[in-house]
């Protein structure tokens, strides 16, 4: 989700209960949760923040999310080397 929010507090909300990721970027403030509905309720009723915008996570991301491996992906846990990007496999819907 993200909100425009001068100054925001990017420890208080990656304090909140699922909060997986918090990011200012300016104004802006984007956060990653597993409640989304917890974190509007927050930023709507306990901070100035205002032009909340919720979105679902991209198919990518969802993909990615559920077949990674977290314990190769941290730095010197896999003695393979990092996979060349121009190498993906593609993907072609048939009929």
């Amino acid at each position: 989700m993200r909100a425009t929010w001068p100054g925001a507090d990017a420890e208080a909300l990656g304090a909140l209960p699922g909060v997986q990721s918090v990011e200012v970027r300016g104004d802006s403030v984007v956060v990653v949760a597993s409640d989304s509905d917890a974190v509007a309720r927050h930023l709507l009723t306990a901070t100035s923040a205002r032009d909340l915008e919720v979105t679902a996570r991209g198919l990518e991301e969802a993909f990615v999310a559920l077949t990674s491996d977290p314990e190769a992906d941290a730095v010197g846990t896999t003695d393979q080397p990092a996979a060349d990007p121009a190498a993906r496999p593609t993907v072609e819907a048939t009929r």
